[in-house]
């Protein structure tokens, strides 16, 4: 029995119905599902009321990339792998068609579908004013940056102890392969490719 998470587009009425195909279809062929609620936010894995059980087996997304992106936040520092289902627009990183969609779940469930590993930042905010320590796990990027004014802020980059180098800028990207394509393209950055 493979235990299957979905997280969903909540503001897409053809992700909620595929959804619900796909769990009836998953429970009966003996697998087990869980979903977490659509009102479901960080906060709660922040503490550490998980949303998916550590051993879960396959994650699959219903939606766009944001979707996707939000699956890997969910799971965050969680090796479990992520089927993207396109419902969106772009598809750059949740590729499959939702009418192939139980295809390409009984191939990735027997192991016939190929696993891309995907590097990501492990991202640590210390906040002085408040001694406040927040967690996060990013597959595409970290952008820090003043909140709503853009100013000069001078910022110091480690790489675990080691020293990278010290920006004064209005912000920094740091970026994945995966979120290579994303603001750190906008930005001017390079493109990076996955391997």
């Amino acid at each position: 029995m493979s235990r299957i998470g979905l997280v969903v587009k909540p503001t897409s009425s053809e992700a909620i119905k595929l959804r619900d195909d796909l769990i009836g279809w998953l429970n009966q062929s003996g697998h087990k599902t869980f979903v977490p609620d659509a009102a479901a936010n960080l906060e709660k894995q922040q503490e550490n009321n998980k949303l998916f059980p550590d051993d879960l087996d396959l994650c699959v997304t219903l939606g766009g990339d944001g979707t996707l992106l939000r699956a890997n936040a969910l799971l965050e520092d969680n090796d479990t792998p992520i089927l993207g289902i396109n419902l969106g627009r772009l598809g750059f990183l949740a590729p499959f068609r939702p009418e192939d969609s139980k295809e390409t779940l009984s191939q990735a469930l027997s192991g016939k579908l190929a696993l891309t590993k995907r590097m990501r930042l492990d991202v640590t905010l210390k906040r002085k004013q408040t001694n406040e320590t927040f967690h996060y796990c990013a597959l595409n990027d970290v952008v820090i940056h003043q909140a709503s004014v853009a100013r000069m802020l001078e910022l110091e980059a480690y790489l675990d102890d080691d020293l990278i180098a010290v920006y004064r800028a209005d912000g920094l990207i740091i970026a994945t392969p995966t979120g290579s394509t994303a603001y750190n393209l906008a930005a001017g950055g390079p493109i990076i490719t996955p391997g």
